[in-house]
């Protein structure tokens, strides 16, 4: 089992090997948990490095979290004075109903 901290070196031959294969093993790597994940050659063959990371599964973080703005604009319950009505928002050929068949 991979300690804390641990690397994971995985290399193989470069014969017949598409750079499509290694991003798919980075990607696997990364959604498995492992970080900084490097693809690179070394002679004939490709190298995959990962790291495992620092923490443990389970273990807690505190996240700072931005503060909420205040906001741009306010209205009061007493303030109608630049509500538009909206019943005057639709005429009368919105509210026809479409007819099935008709493009």
């Amino acid at each position: 089992m991979l300690k804390p901290n641990g690397k994971l070196i995985l290399r193989e031959p470069a014969v017949n090997r598409t750079a499509d294969v290694s991003e798919k093993l980075a990607a696997n790597l990364t959604l498995s948990g492992f970080v900084n994940t490097q693809i690179s050659s070394v002679l004939d063959q490709v190298q995959v490095t990962s790291a495992k990371p620092s923490w443990e599964v389970g273990t807690a973080s505190n996240i700072q979290l931005k503060k909420k703005a205040k906001s741009a604009w306010s209205m009061s319950a007493n303030d109608n004075s630049e509500l538009l009505d909206e019943d005057k928002l639709l005429d009368e050929s919105d509210l026809i109903r479409p007819v099935k068949g008709r493009s």
